[in-house]
């Protein structure tokens, strides 16, 4: 399957359980043909708010989102030490590992770095 195909096949199944759960809430809480008649009979005026108000729920839930992903990075890389063993484990750069292959055991480097 081509990524193509293979994103195009997410996004359709993305988009249609989304539509599921919107119905499935919607179905439960209010009549969507009630919500739909009060919104086509907002003024431009309400509609920009509504579509403001919607946008900037969109961006600080979006920057919620980004802060507690790089923090929870940050304190894995603290917990586990992550930073320091890759310090500790990859010797200095060479001519040799600075070529377009595959990593250079540390054995291996070690000789080479003593040419």
């Amino acid at each position: 399957m081509t990524p193509g195909v293979k994103r195009a096949i997410q996004v359709t199944v993305s988009v249609v359980l989304v539509g599921l759960i919107i119905w499935y809430v919607f179905r439960q809480f209010a009549d969507v043909s009630d919500v739909w008649a009060v919104i086509r009979e907002l003024s431009p005026g309400e509609l920009a708010v509504l579509a403001l108000v919607a946008a900037w729920n969109l961006v600080t839930y979006w920057i919620v989102v980004v802060v507690a992903t790089w923090l929870k990075r940050s304190m894995l890389r603290k917990l586990t030490g992550f930073e320091e063993s890759l310090k500790v484990q990859l010797p200095a750069p060479t001519p040799v590992m600075c070529r377009s292959r595959p990593p250079v055991p540390l054995a291996r480097a070690a000789v080479l770095r003593s040419r």
